[in-house]
């Protein structure tokens, strides 16, 4: 009979124990998985704040650019009025050299 009685006793600690582990196990593991959720979440906000502070810095520049666009097109005029007006500077100095190349033409070279 004492026998028997050990057995149960056993067996209600087997009965006990091991439903009260496998909560502490499952309540642990739940514990991690709650954590490493937060750290993702935080994870996930850092990475969306770093890429708002480049969509914001990259707007400033796109800005900056579209700018300098309207300078780069005014510079690209009166870089195209500067050469209409070489070129008719070199015209007008080909036209009045070339008479004196002419006359040098006839006098001797050594």
């Amino acid at each position: 009979m004492a026998a028997v009685l050990t057995y149960v006793w056993v067996a209600f600690a087997f009965a006990v124990i091991v439903p009260a582990g496998l909560f502490a196990l499952a309540v642990s593991r739940a514990f991690r998985a709650w954590r490493t959720f937060r750290a993702l979440l935080r994870a996930v906000a850092r990475a969306l704040a770093g890429l708002e502070r480049k969509a914001a810095a990259t707007e400033d520049k796109a800005s900056a650019v579209t700018a300098k666009t309207a300078d780069v097109a005014a510079a690209a005029e009166r870089l195209q009025a500067s050469l209409d007006k070489l070129a008719t500077l070199r015209v007008a100095w080909g036209d009045a050299v070339s008479p004196i190349v002419r006359i040098r033409s006839f006098a001797p070279r050594k």
